[in-house]
């Protein structure tokens, strides 16, 4: 997705509810990137913008965009905001693999570590997911990822995604923390 396409579809006030902020009739607020007793901070919906008007910000004299504000609400990179402002509007995140390539054996090698760490998870909310949705670990081609061993798809419920010939090719996880569900980069398979 291009990032002209994720700032249309979504809006600032959505990253200001996201964050728990609300404009006040007048469209300002407080703003979160200084001390801030009197709303300093005009929102402007129509350009998907908020700008602070303050001396003590700096923020100061320049729009911020969604991103840019998700960026300096959450004092990461921009990478990181574009991740987290597609997860805002329900996008699949797609992790990527460590490596640049891996092989079907490599991936046939790693789901199979990750299916013989589902009987024995400890993790009662991984067992927990599974039962919920009527799943059973060890009769389906279900893994399970701590991230000790593998460090794509953490916390994940995982899934193999085969071919037709019934090869792995690349491999699904379903976030057990409600984050979402996640693939490996340049995903194939059924």
């Amino acid at each position: 997705m291009e990032i002209q396409e994720l700032k249309s579809r979504l809006s600032i006030l959505e990253v200001l509810s996201h964050y728990g902020l609300k404009p006040n009739r007048n469209k300002m607020l407080c703003c979160p990137f200084h001390p801030d007793k009197n709303p300093s901070m005009q929102v402007y919906p129509q350009t998907n913008t908020v700008h602070c008007f303050s001396g003590n910000c700096e923020q100061t004299g320049k729009a911020i965009d969604q991103i840019d504000f998700i960026l300096h609400y959450e004092k990461c990179t921009k990478h990181e905001a574009i991740t987290k402002a597609k997860k805002l509007i329900g996008e699949t995140i797609i992790e990527t693999v460590t490596t640049k390539h891996k092989t079907m054996t490599d991936l046939n090698q790693i789901f199979q570590k990750l299916r013989q760490s589902m009987p024995k998870s400890t993790t009662a909310k991984a067992v927990q997911y599974l039962e919920e949705r009527g799943l059973n670990g060890e009769s389906l081609e279900i893994g399970w990822n701590d991230g000790k061993s593998y460090q794509n798809l953490k916390n994940c419920i995982i899934f193999p995604l085969k071919d037709q010939s019934n090869k792995i090719v690349s491999l699904y996880g379903r976030s057990i923390n409600g984050d979402g569900h996640f693939y490996l980069k340049d995903r194939s398979g059924l």
